[in-house]
């Protein structure tokens, strides 16, 4: 009975949740640090936090020592995190605009946040079972989408209305009501209690499984390559083309409702076929988002936006669903923790890596323009370019990602049984294994 209320809590907390993950990124966050007069380095900085302060999970055994229980380390660290953008609004309040005010609040929730989310995937390993997994985070990420929408237009109407301080500063009271809801619920889960095992972090386990260490190996490739391009859709989107909040809050709503349909579907994919290959599927059409932006520009971004959200609904949802599923359900063995630990040190290093290299470029490339057979192209769209290559390496290092990957068959319509498609599917392995070469 306890396990049931925590699944239904845990699903709740995700759709509340939605209010500071909705303001934590994409235009929400740029026009949040556009008003505070922030840099392409520190927007940059900001929307790669949750990732870099990852390499802090180390410290979660030190959390487990003050506080004694699991639980109370989730309610701890989850009433700081969350709590943090309350200084936001004060600051809006007294008129104050600099920038290292939403910096400094960004890096408080992100570092506890980490930690939050440490205590909270472990527990969640041992409340769900295995044969579940894919079923019911599918099911929360799809609430979650729910909410997202919601959140989504709401703050979009909100930013868009003509006064811009009432509405940006309408937008810090709900991320900060959100955070202190969400806390609220955390303490009616029933957390497992700590195992003796779990308390110590050995990073010496994890680094001797080999398979663990390819997934690293890709990890790393993919986390810079998503980091080092992230923060520039959305100042693309608000610092250059000047798009209307409000219409960027409806390609949100497009996106959550496709995610929607899509988490149920690769719930079911992922049960059936393994996380393997809802990510390549993921992976593999992400790119064409980069491709959208290579040729966006003021007189066709309404038409691209809203390819590029139907795009995102697709592919990211495959991406988060699956993402920390090859960690969780197929990679890692007990202890959780200490896999879990190797992995957010990785995700850390790299993301501060990216986040620096990408955020610096922007600074140079910020106020640049080329032209190309009579075409004049904004500077930022060479982080885009960058952004496609390294992420077709991040494609490439994956298959050497070691998964139990059961047999996908297509049924539809197409001739899968003709001669010719035969003859495309033989030839195509070892076309595949030539170039690998």
């Amino acid at each position: 009975m306890g396990k049931k209320m925590t699944k239904n809590l845990s699903i709740a907390e995700g759709m509340l949740y939605s209010g500071i993950g909705t303001g934590t990124q994409g235009f929400v966050l740029a026009s949040l640090a556009m008003y505070f007069n922030a840099t392409p380095l520190m927007l940059s900085m900001m929307m790669t936090l949750l990732y870099t302060t990852r390499m802090f999970q180390l410290l979660t055994p030190k959390f487990y020592k003050i506080f004694k229980t699991r639980k109370r380390v989730l309610l701890g660290t989850a009433f700081i995190s969350r709590n943090a953008f309350l200084i936001v609004p004060v600051a809006m309040f007294f008129q104050y605009r600099n920038p290292y005010i939403l910096l400094f609040s960004m890096l408080i929730y992100s570092f506890f946040e980490t930690i939050v989310s440490n205590v909270w995937t472990a527990a969640m390993n041992e409340i769900v079972d295995v044969k579940d997994r894919g079923s019911y985070f599918g099911k929360r990420s799809l609430m979650g989408s729910m909410a997202s929408i919601v959140f989504t237009y709401g703050y979009g109407y909100l930013l868009g209305i003509k006064n811009q301080e009432v509405g940006i500063f309408s937008v810090a009271v709900f991320m900060t009501v959100s955070g202190l809801v969400t806390t609220v619920i955390f303490k009616f889960h029933n957390i497992p209690d700590l195992k003796e095992e779990c308390k110590k972090i050995d990073l010496k386990i994890p680094l001797k499984d080999k398979k663990f260490l390819n997934y690293l190996k890709f990890v790393a490739v993919w986390v810079f390559s998503f980091e080092f391009v992230k923060p520039f859709f959305a100042y693309y989107q608000v610092n250059i083309l000047k798009v209307d909040p409000k219409f960027l809050a409806t390609m949100g709503i497009v996106t959550g409702v496709g995610s929607m349909i899509m988490y149920y579907i690769y719930g079911k994919m992922s049960d059936k076929y393994g996380s393997k290959l809802i990510m390549n599927i993921g992976m593999f059409l992400s790119t064409y988002s980069l491709i959208i932006y290579l040729v966006i520009s003021e007189d066709n971004y309404k038409f691209l936006l809203l390819m590029d959200a139907i795009i995102i609904a697709i592919t990211f949802t495959a991406i988060n669903l699956s993402f920390f599923n090859l960690l969780i359900l197929e990679i890692s063995d007990y202890p959780m923790e200490s896999y879990f630990a190797v992995f957010s040190i990785v995700m850390g290093v790299v993301a501060l890596v990216a986040s620096v290299i990408g955020g610096g470029l922007g600074n140079i490339l910020m106020d640049k323009t080329f032209e190309i057979f009579g075409e004049t192209y904004h500077g930022i769209k060479i982080i885009f370019l960058l952004g496609m290559v390294t992420r077709f390496f991040a494609i490439l290092h994956f298959t050497n990602v070691e998964t139990h990957i059961k047999e996908f068959k297509y049924k539809g319509f197409l001739p899968v049984n003709s001669a010719m498609f035969k003859r495309i599917s033989s030839f195509l392995p070892e076309y595949l294994k030539v170039n690998k070469k």
